[in-house]
């Protein structure tokens, strides 16, 4: 992977957890705070959530192949610093009203991390069987004019 195939996969990574924290703070507020109204300088806080929550691909990112367990040490070691992102900055901008919250918060978390690997494993599939059926034309295609 080249760094543009990097930034491309961040810049997918970001909207998807943007989107995913858009409806968990739907939800949530639907749940647990039905009278209270969100200000329009509320809409941020998803932008600023999702930039920090894309940071750790940073840090976890391997050029080089992975084992299964080593990636899924790498896997587990980025959904950690991204929960401990996130209650940070729940702490800090005064949300942390509740255990119950709070709770609902870090399964928040959990789900949207669990769907954005999900999808981009989906999408990483169908890269691989695209390419595979290519190569494999290619193939045919070689060894016919041999």
């Amino acid at each position: 992977m080249n760094k543009t195939d990097i930034l491309k996969q961040m810049a997918l990574n970001f909207f998807m957890i943007h989107c995913g924290i858009n409806a968990a703070i739907g939800l949530i507020g639907s749940l647990y705070a039905q009278d209270q109204c969100i200000p329009y300088s509320a809409m941020f806080s998803p932008m600023i959530y999702a930039f920090f929550c894309v940071l750790p691909t940073l840090i976890t990112y391997s050029a080089k192949e992975m084992s299964i367990p080593r990636l899924l040490v790498r896997k587990l070691l980025e959904f950690l610093l991204i929960m401990g992102i996130v209650l940070v900055l729940t702490y800090s901008s005064g949300l942390w009203t509740s255990p119950l919250i709070v709770g609902a918060i870090m399964l928040s978390v959990a789900v949207v991390y669990g769907v954005v690997c999900g999808l981009d494993y989906l999408i990483c599939n169908t890269k691989a069987r695209a390419m595979n059926r290519s190569l494999k034309q290619a193939q045919v295609h070689y060894e016919a004019k041999g």
